[in-house]
């Protein structure tokens, strides 16, 4: 079973994991950080395809936007820099969300003709649906085994 420090509460709930010493260093998925080119692009994937809503940021001196799952900040948008250490793409492979109601994502997804490949279960269990936010930071979704797809096309364009 996971657990969740109070300190960081919404955020994605791990298994302790302690080092040779006896101690804990890690203790949750915080949030992720990408890099965009256009900020409105992205809040709209981000709140209208994935159903993150935004929220406060505090006044720093770059422009962004952050991304809330509940009460935690969960993805910060930043604007690309030029000359930034990815310039011409993003700065991280993917970062996994957990979900549920996979056939209501897909017809929602389909309904905004966005691209998207759903992988069935495998040895994880899980299905996983990976999808590219517009930026190109790749996303998974993924989604509990026993859940139902929607059946249609997957890999919509």
């Amino acid at each position: 079973m996971g657990w969740a420090d109070p300190a960081h509460a919404g955020s994605v709930a791990l298994n302790p994991q302690v080092d040779a010493m006896g101690t804990r260093l890690l203790l949750s998925l915080h949030h992720v950080t990408v890099r965009s080119a256009d900020l409105e692009r992205s809040e709209a994937f981000y709140c209208q395809l994935l159903g993150l809503q935004a929220g406060p940021r505090p006044a720093f001196a770059m422009p962004g936007r952050w991304f809330y799952l509940g009460a935690q900040a969960l993805v910060h948008v930043l604007p690309r820099q030029p000359g930034s250490l990815a310039p011409t793409g993003p700065a991280i492979d993917h970062f996994a969300l957990a979900a549920q109601g996979l056939a209501d994502v897909e017809r929602r997804w389909r309904a905004a003709s966005w691209p998207y490949e759903l992988r069935a279960p495998d040895i994880t269990g899980q299905w996983q649906l990976f999808t590219h936010d517009p930026d190109g930071a790749q996303v998974e979704l993924y989604f509990d085994g026993h859940e139902e797809s929607w059946g249609g096309e997957a890999g919509c364009a």
